[in-house]
């Protein structure tokens, strides 16, 4: 058991002073050799992508960079079709001043008060709109609403600051109306239907309405002056041992897109009160 207990520490001290040697021989120098030849590629991979990863970021400070200029183009198409939609605007005033101008010169014996629509009825059935006139303007109950393009309604309700209209192609609303052409100008009485069109009534029997033909106000009934252009003609129904015909009517003016309007102002329509 003694001998045993030297022997321990001899072991010990003589695997020391071998690791020592080890360490200074030429077994670990080839085996220090060997460890960097298995390590010098790992670390120049490591410091290739150490140096990548260094200039890595180089995907996303351009996609920063495309992302600034999409923002600047995307403004820049933005501010175009603002650009473009004014331009259109500007373009679709003048042409309603001109369009105004024409008819205002092709009538010259009527006075006009230009006004804007401010409000459409939100019912189907009921066809009117609320002007910007009033009282204060000179507006009077019954007065006859024009656009560029044809006969729009009349004043039926107002106040100082506003006023409304009856729309030409609301079912309450009638209109005397004749067919202008060279010949005999047939007659009959326009009413509003709930499709936007307009049915004309007791065309006499002989009259001869064709496709096309132009709707015109009669001036009889004193509600509208004469002259004002109603519609065209779409249709026409014959009805054999009748006395009357009837014609569909297309309104010449676009009264679903009403934006600004005219006032005749020096006409006094009849009344039959």
């Amino acid at each position: 058991m003694a001998s045993k207990r030297v022997l321990w520490p001899v072991l010990i001290f003589l695997l020391i002073v071998s690791s020592i040697y080890l360490q200074q021989s030429q077994v670990t120098v080839t085996a220090r050799s060997t460890a960097v030849d298995i390590l010098a590629p790992l670390q120049d991979l490591l410091g290739r992508l150490s140096g990548a990863s260094a200039g890595f970021d180089w995907p996303f400070k351009d996609s920063r960079g495309l992302q600034q200029e999409n923002q600047k183009l995307q403004q820049m198409v933005d501010d175009l079709r603002r650009q473009n939609v004014e331009l259109w605007e500007a373009v679709a005033r003048q042409q309603k001043e001109m369009e105004d101008k024409g008819f205002e010169k092709s009538n010259p014996q009527w006075s006009y008060l230009s006004a804007r629509v401010l409000a459409w009825d939100p019912s189907s059935l009921v066809r009117t709109v609320v002007l910007n006139r009033g009282r204060v303007d000179g507006v009077a109950q019954g007065m006859v609403v024009v656009s560029s393009s044809g006969l729009v309604g009349k004043v039926v309700e107002l106040s100082d600051r506003w006023s409304k209209v009856l729309l030409v192609i609301d079912p309450r609303s009638s209109a005397n109306g004749m067919l202008q052409g060279p010949e005999d100008r047939p007659k009959g009485i326009l009413q509003g239907r709930t499709d936007g069109l307009l049915q004309m009534k007791y065309l006499p029997a002989e009259s001869n309405p064709r496709k096309g033909d132009v709707i015109v106000t009669s001036g009889l009934g004193g509600a509208f002056p004469p002259g004002i252009f109603i519609g065209w003609v779409m249709e026409v129904s014959y009805s054999d041992g009748q006395m009357f015909h009837e014609a569909l009517v297309r309104p010449a003016a676009n009264l679903s897109n009403l934006d600004d309007v005219m006032i005749i102002t020096n006409f006094t329509p009849l009344s039959l009160d």
